[in-house]
């Protein structure tokens, strides 16, 4: 009966320690940060942070000084990549600042994706053209691309990145700031 009340004890005790340090239900979003079994973690960079204004409003560029790339990278807690197709979105809060694209889709035969315009008879639609201020994209090993173009105006626009844990359903995301600057003899 000793022996029997002692590992009682034992599992009472295994038991409490396993619960210790716990806590707190905590947010739904995480910033750039682990959360659950096997987390994710977000990162992301831009080949520039400040970029002149854009005032004659050219369309995204990889030559251009207006646009730069942007990566999102998706990484487990071990480091390896998310898999492929893994949905990323990208928010810009100020879009006055300036918005994204992203790589075009060679099936969309209507709409090229780098550009944001409409195509008609292989011809771009140039009153159709936009910047996004959210955009949707998915991974491939690991990262998603996107392109930020300035606007005409100056300011700051943060870009949020934002991928769902697979394990935990929670999102997690990571965020940038871009600053468009005045451009006296530029563009």
């Amino acid at each position: 009966m000793r022996t029997f009340k002692n590992l009682c004890l034992s599992f009472l005790f295994l038991g409490l320690a396993a619960c210790s340090g716990g806590g707190g239900g905590g947010s739904d979003i995480t910033e750039s940060g682990f959360s659950g079994p096997d987390p994710i973690k977000v990162t992301i960079t831009a080949q520039k942070t400040t970029l002149p204004a854009n005032l004659q409003h050219f369309l995204p560029d990889l030559g251009s000084p207006f646009t730069t790339e942007v990566t999102v990278e998706v990484q487990r807690a071990d480091g390896s990549p998310i898999p492929n197709g893994t949905p990323v979105q990208m928010q810009v809060d100020n879009i006055s600042v300036g918005g994204v694209t992203k790589l075009d889709d060679p099936d969309t035969d209507d709409f090229n994706e780098f550009l944001g315009c409409r195509i008609e008879n292989n011809v771009v639609v140039l009153e159709s053209c936009t910047l996004f201020g959210a955009l949707d994209n998915e991974t491939s090993s690991g990262k998603a691309t996107y392109f930020f173009t300035s606007s005409d105006q100056p300011g700051t626009a943060r870009l949020t990145a934002t991928a769902t844990d697979p394990n935990s359903g929670k999102q997690v995301k990571a965020t940038l700031d871009i600053t468009v600057i005045s451009s006296a003899g530029t563009g």
